[in-house]
């Protein structure tokens, strides 16, 4: 009887360490992968980081990944976004996913999610 009990309490306890597991990577707080990887299926990257610059007026947005250099990507009328409404409500520090396309020698926005503001 004992011994079925204990097993009953690790099969919780692991199974309460997969949730708690999932939690953290659904948030972003465990790790995020490198800076820059392919899209699924496309010719996307992916930047992930924080708003280091933003200037809609030009359609110019920098985004600085944990000890990596800023990435410097364009902003056009076809650049999507989730999490904010435009470019205008974005703001230095936050939180940001960018998939982008590169055009010649420029990042072009192809979509811009706002992460949502939580903290590890």
């Amino acid at each position: 009887m004992r011994h079925a009990i204990m097993m009953n309490i690790r099969a919780r306890l692991a199974a309460l360490a997969c949730w708690a597991v999932a939690a953290l990577v659904i948030s972003g707080c465990a790790g995020t992968g490198p800076a820059a990887t392919a899209g699924p299926g496309d010719e996307t990257l992916l930047v992930q980081g924080l708003v280091q610059e933003i200037s809609p007026a030009t359609g110019v947005l920098a985004v600085k990944p944990s000890k990596e250099k800023a990435v410097s990507l364009s902003i056009d009328h076809q650049t999507a976004f989730s999490g904010v409404s435009s470019a205008a409500a974005l703001q230095k520090r936050q939180r940001v996913h960018v998939w982008y396309r590169v055009e010649g020698d420029k990042k072009i926005a192809v979509r811009i999610e706002k992460m949502p503001d939580q903290g590890c």
